[in-house]
């Protein structure tokens, strides 16, 4: 069973494949002769952030090296008035980079970094990410990605879920333009 919820016109597609279940599917070219793959890094959290302020209050990253590293998101209070809660997440980030291949994964788990706790500002769903992206040359993208959550603290209603997999596909199509429209600049 699966539920295709979400497509828009520049092929993004998010399905619902269980409950809390995810896959997100989408390709993208750099027509400025970027090479995409080169720029898939720890670091990148920086610029997914950048992009979405607006959803994203506060980020911190602890880099362990180049292909692992602690991740701190803490949201925005976009529902405050509905009486949802504020939430944060911290997961574990990984990649590994396998000739025209990069796998990337996050998961939701306890980090090193410093910040601060608040009663008012709770956790956010576990968090499991495994994220596939392929390059079959320097400028073209394919990303398959699933997601899983697991609400166990916090009732999760179709209301819910959909405005999650929203926030999800903004985030998604952000980076996405960003991305696809990137211009590297090299001072000779």
């Amino acid at each position: 069973l699966y539920i295709k919820m979400f497509k828009n016109k520049d092929d993004v597609v998010i399905e619902r494949k269980a409950y809390g279940v995810y896959d997100v599917e989408f390709s993208l070219t750099n027509d400025n002769n970027v090479n995409i793959r080169n720029i898939i890094n720890i670091d990148f959290m920086k610029i997914v952030y950048q992009l979405n302020k607006d959803l994203i209050n506060d980020i911190k990253i602890n880099k362990k090296d180049e292909c692992d590293g602690e991740l701190y998101l803490k949201f925005r209070h976009l529902f405050e008035d509905l009486g949802f809660p504020q939430f944060y997440s911290t997961m574990k980030l990984k990649i590994d980079r396998k000739e025209n291949e990069v796998y990337f994964s996050a998961n939701s788990d306890e980090v090193e970094i410093e910040f601060e706790r608040d009663d008012e500002i709770i956790k956010g769903p576990k968090f499991n990410m495994e994220c596939t992206i392929t390059c079959p040359n320097e400028t073209k993208l394919e990303l398959k990605m699933r997601i899983i959550l697991d609400w166990d603290n916090i009732p999760l209603t179709d209301f819910l879920e959909k405005i999650c997999i929203k926030i999800t596909k903004k985030i998604v199509n952000r980076v996405r333009g960003f991305v696809s429209n990137l211009i590297i600049e090299m001072n000779i």
